[in-house]
């Protein structure tokens, strides 16, 4: 495996920040993110699945982010190591608490960079049972629109098998 100076995944991890940012702002929608990721990439969500490939990833993005324009991820901090971003991040549930502040849920992703500004794999972690809490301490409700999480997600999370697949499911040229 190549691995890419850290300036060049830093200017990569933080185009996908700008995107981020424009999503919050309504500049842009969650599908974009797709475009930061191989046309191979792996997105394991805890609640949605594993998705492979970069249409799959901007189907994801949309279908399970329809609905929560109002939740907001700010980026606490991000460190890179070899060709891996981890990056917290609140997942924040609208509204706010008595005491002024937010339902604010801890999360991580784990992103790996595949070079020519491109990741070929995330992982998002978070507690659900904690956001689970906060959503019904909010008192946040998803609209009529919202698209449903998957019924049985773990369908997606296995990892295809064959000599041609390493490590969490990525190609090797990607480990």
């Amino acid at each position: 495996m190549k691995t890419y100076p850290e300036a060049e995944i830093r200017e990569a991890w933080n185009h996908v920040i700008a995107t981020r940012d424009k999503i919050s702002r309504g500049e842009a929608k969650w599908a974009d993110i797709a475009e930061h990721f191989t046309e191979d990439a792996i997105y394991i969500d805890p609640v949605w699945g594993r998705y492979e490939g970069r249409p799959a990833i901007r189907k994801f993005m949309h279908d399970c982010m329809e609905g929560f324009d109002d939740w907001k991820f700010p980026t606490l901090w991000s460190v890179i190591k070899d060709n891996m971003v981890i990056c917290a991040f609140w997942s924040r549930v609208p509204g706010k608490r008595k005491e002024g502040g937010y339902y604010d849920c801890f999360s991580l992703n784990i992103s790996i960079y595949a070079g020519n500004g491109l990741f070929c794999y995330e992982n998002d972690i978070f507690n659900m049972a904690e956001l689970g809490q906060l959503i019904k301490a909010s008192g946040w409700v998803p609209p009529s629109f919202a698209i449903p999480a998957p019924a049985d997600p773990d369908r997606n999370q296995l990892p295809p098998q064959g000599p041609d697949i390493g490590v969490w499911g990525l190609r090797p040229e990607h480990i």
